[in-house]
């Protein structure tokens, strides 16, 4: 409790002067956050600017009044961003679903210019599932099963001022399949859209397919979510309702985790903060 409230406290160190000094998020659609929901965009956070995240994802709210509608259960993820230069952003992360640790890298191969409404980035993620090894009823089992690598070109424009989309073409690399006629390369594509309702306040949309056809990777229910988020000075709050309980990007595209009505949606929330 005591280590929650510290991380309450840092993320809310500093608010006055936030407020008060530079923004360092964009003013442009593409830049005001480095995720739509789960799916990264193709901005960085700038040169040696920090942005740190919290993530939740709560239960089915079919669930019922029992388990308030899917608040008594939840899923948690917790990370940091950083600009290492305007072009190549790095970060680390922690997830509660499969207790999954990964890093990544991006990096940011046009956009930079105001003159550019196009956005492309190469982002290149690897990711440790953490579970006991006595789980996966493996003999033997090695540390290498745990593994699962994700590289995507992030592709985005700005096609008004108040209106941002784009597309995400990737593959998923797991080490470990469950069948010998699952594939280890299981290529993705992605789309998203961020829209301005009015200054500090846009609406947002993603989805996420998996490309594996004949093999128990094809999705019957692919990931999507929708999403309102409020900005206020260098704080992002995002609402979000979806049918996926993962938030990891090697696990998000390759499951299913629910179809997409009323008996498996999750409300969940992202909050942000950027120094």
């Amino acid at each position: 409790m005591r280590n929650f409230l510290l991380l309450v406290g840092l993320f809310a160190a500093g608010v006055t002067h936030a407020q008060e000094s530079a923004n360092p998020l964009g003013a442009d659609l593409g830049h005001q956050s480095l995720r739509i929901v789960n799916q990264q965009t193709a901005a960085g956070p700038g040169e040696g600017h920090l942005e740190f995240f919290i993530q939740h994802r709560f239960g089915d709210i079919a669930q019922g009044g029992y388990n308030a509608f899917g608040f008594d259960q939840s899923q948690i993820r917790l990370g940091l961003d950083y600009g290492i230069s305007d072009r190549l952003t790095t970060g680390i992360a922690r997830s509660s679903w499969g207790k999954t640790s990964n890093a990544y890298v991006k990096y940011q191969l046009a956009g930079l210019k105001e003159s550019s409404r196009w956005d492309l980035a190469w982002l290149s993620d690897i990711s440790v599932n953490g579970e006991q090894s006595n789980i996966w009823g493996l003999d033997p089992f090695y540390p290498s099963h745990r593994l699962r690598f994700v590289h995507q070109l992030i592709v985005g424009r700005e096609w008004t001022p108040r209106f941002y989309a784009g597309i995400v073409p990737g593959v998923v690399h797991i080490n470990l399949v469950e069948t010998a006629n699952d594939p280890n390369d299981i290529p993705t594509v992605g789309a998203f859209a961020r829209y301005s309702v009015k200054p500090k306040m846009n609406l947002t949309w993603e989805a996420q397919n998996s490309l594996a056809i004949g093999s128990s990777k094809a999705l019957t229910s692919p990931p999507m979510a929708l999403g309102v988020e409020f900005i206020e000075g260098l704080h992002i709050f995002q609402l979000s309702l979806g049918n996926a309980l993962s938030m990891n990007e090697a696990y998000i595209v390759t499951s299913d985790q629910g179809a997409w009505d009323a008996s498996h949606l999750r409300l969940g929330f992202n909050i942000v903060r950027r120094w």
